[in-house]
C-alpha cells in the first residue's frame, strides 16, 4: 500500500487501529467462553465422578482432565496473542503520538524548514 499524503496516513491509521481494537474485544470475549466451556467441562467430569465408579469411569475421567489441560494450554495460547497484539498496539500508539509531536515542531508550513528540505530531497 502507498501513502501519499499525511491525511491519508492517518486515515491507514485510525482504520488499523479499530480494527485492532475489535481484534482485541474478540480475543478478549473469547477467552472468557473458554473459560467458562472449561469450568463446565470440569462440573461435569467432577458430577460423573460423585455419580458413577468404576474403572470405565476414571478412564473417562483421566480423558477429560487430559482434555481440560489441552484446552488450558490453548487458552493460555490465545491469552498471549492478546497480550502480544495489545502491547504491539500500545507501541505503536506511543510512536505514533511521538512522531505527531516531532512534526508537529517544525516551524514553517512553507517548506524553508530544514528537516523538511532534507526529507523532501
Amino acid at each position: 500500500m502507498s501513502v501519499n499524503s499525511a491525511e491519508s496516513a492517518m486515515n491507514q491509521l485510525k482504520t488499523d487501529d479499530a480494527a485492532v481494537q475489535n481484534a482485541l474485544s474478540y480475543l478478549q470475549e473469547h477467552t472468557s467462553f473458554m473459560s467458562s466451556m472449561s469450568s463446565t467441562v470440569d462440573t461435569l467430569r467432577s458430577d460423573l465422578a460423585n455419580c458413577y465408579q468404576a474403572q470405565s469411569s476414571a478412564t473417562f475421567q483421566s480423558k477429560v482432565n487430559e482434555w481440560i489441560d489441552s484446552y488450558m494450554g490453548l487458552k493460555a495460547a490465545v491469552q498471549q496473542l492478546q497480550d502480544d497484539l495489545s502491547t504491539a498496539h500500545q507501541t505503536i500508539g506511543r510512536a505514533e503520538e511521538e512522531i505527531t509531536q516531532n512534526a508537529g515542531s517544525w516551524n514553517t508550513t512553507d517548506g524553508s524548514d530544514p528537516v523538511f528540505q532534507a526529507l523532501h530531497g
